[in-house]
């Protein structure tokens, strides 16, 4: 599971080891991140991801106008990762 954002949570089960991982990534430059995401996948070979989405609600829209959203690019490079993985 990963809970994105310029840090990203993440629990990681190895049913193998039965062992529970948790931790913390570094995400804010989301290329660098994107690399990491790769190669964790390439070598973990999860059979199943989640991450939490990202949604504006009304009563925030005023303040997201015109932001450059870093969590919703973040969920989007997560996705096209696991296209690839």
């Amino acid at each position: 599971t990963l809970d994105p954002g310029e840090t990203t949570g993440v629990c990681w089960k190895d049913f193998n080891s039965d062992e529970l991982w948790l931790m913390q990534w570094e995400t804010k430059d989301i290329g660098l991140s994107f690399k990491q995401l790769l190669d964790f996948l390439e070598r973990y070979e999860p059979f199943h991801v989640r991450y939490e989405d990202y949604k504006v609600y009304a009563w925030k829209a005023q303040d997201h106008s015109n932001a450059s959203l870093h969590t919703p690019q973040w969920i989007g490079a997560i996705r096209a990762a696991l296209c690839l993985a």
